[in-house]
């Protein structure tokens, strides 16, 4: 066998391909809160441009202290989408 040639797809591909192909299935549960594909991924979309609106660049630090919720998951996946670290 030759060399595998892996195709260069990224994260956020990967959960717009979700969105796309089962948008209302569950993407995420915390507690009784339950939030589908279609509703996750633009909230996450939401909070990287809020973020880029502010001024974060490419490889800026970022906090993020909160308890473990959807929210707190919206803002670590959104921070890295703006290029946060």
């Amino acid at each position: 066998m030759s060399a595998f040639d892996a195709p260069q797809v990224s994260y956020f591909q990967i959960l717009a391909y979700h969105a796309q192909w089962i948008p209302e299935k569950e993407a995420v549960i915390c507690g009784n809160r339950r939030l589908n594909w279609s509703a996750f991924i633009p909230e996450i979309n939401r909070f990287a441009n809020g973020l880029i609106r502010l001024g974060i660049d490419k490889g800026d630090s970022v906090c993020v202290l909160m308890s473990n919720s959807i929210e707190a998951l919206v803002a670590q996946l959104g921070t890295v989408k703006a290029g946060g670290v």
